[in-house]
């Protein structure tokens, strides 16, 4: 296992080998089309990392808050904010306690990136989609990405393809993912091992992380219990429909 700090770093270097300018071009507009007219709504990002969507939709009229639960990832974005001469607002906070961090309602809150299969069980993806709902506005959208169980059973889909790319400093890194599914449970486990060259020497750090094992069934439970109506579901930022048994990728809208 690796620290949280040392985790950072090697999450802070996956990020900076993320396209972000043709990512951003694939889910911006998907996401400002959720809402519609952009300016002037206030939005939350959950789990937002280093804060690039919320980074555009500023730069769009958007009036934007990230939280996350890493410091360094916030110190991150507020770096990158201040580099693009963003009014982005960013904060640390953990999404459980959303409701004590913010007082503000909101037009829209996100949650990409798989962030919410990361939360240690069921009843608090619960507590947290209903916290969601109260910090809404009346006709608020809530739009989360996560990963398709179903069609991951039913594939025995668990290897990501392996990825590599340079540290801030330069180093060499190679990630390796895969997921081990835990029969009989409700969650597996993501293993990340990272190869860092450094100084002419390998090295390899190994994290593990349980994943809840989401799908549409169960988010559609939980969404309802929370008051949220008409569901959206997609497989792609290009709003192509999602089809449960065949897609790994699951983007949903919902509204207050």
């Amino acid at each position: 296992m690796v620290s949280s700090g040392k985790f950072d770093d090697i999450a802070l270097a996956y990020d900076h080998s993320i396209n972000w300018e043709e990512r951003l071009r694939r889910e911006i507009p998907f996401i400002i089309d959720t809402i519609g007219n952009i300016d002037g709504k206030r939005i939350l990002d959950l789990a937002c990392g280093t804060g690039r969507h919320i980074i555009e939709l500023e730069r769009q009229g958007a009036e934007a808050l990230g939280i996350d639960s890493s410091s360094n990832m916030i110190e991150k974005a507020r770096e990158i904010a201040n580099r693009h001469h963003s009014d982005a607002e960013f904060m640390v906070a953990d999404m459980r306690d959303m409701k004590e961090s913010i007082s503000d309602d909101f037009d829209l809150v996100l949650c990409l990136g798989n962030s919410l299969a990361l939360l240690p069980n069921l009843a608090t993806l619960q507590q947290v989609v209903s916290d969601v709902h109260d910090v809404l506005v009346s006709e608020g959208m809530f739009l989360y990405q996560i990963l398709n169980f179903e069609s991951m059973d039913q594939t025995g889909f668990r290897f990501i393809t392996p990825k590599g790319t340079k540290s801030a400093s330069g180093d060499d890194l190679v990630f390796f993912r895969f997921f081990d599914h835990i029969e009989d449970s409700s969650f597996s486990t993501l293993v990340l091992s990272v190869f860092h060259k450094e100084d002419e020497e390998w090295q390899m750090n190994l994290n593990t992380t349980q994943v809840l094992q989401l799908n549409h069934n169960i988010v559609h439970e939980i969404m309802n219990e929370a008051g949220f109506h008409d569901m959206k579901l997609y497989s792609t930022y290009d709003g192509s429909p999602f089809d449960r048994t065949r897609d790994r990728n699951l983007i949903v809208t919902v509204e207050k």
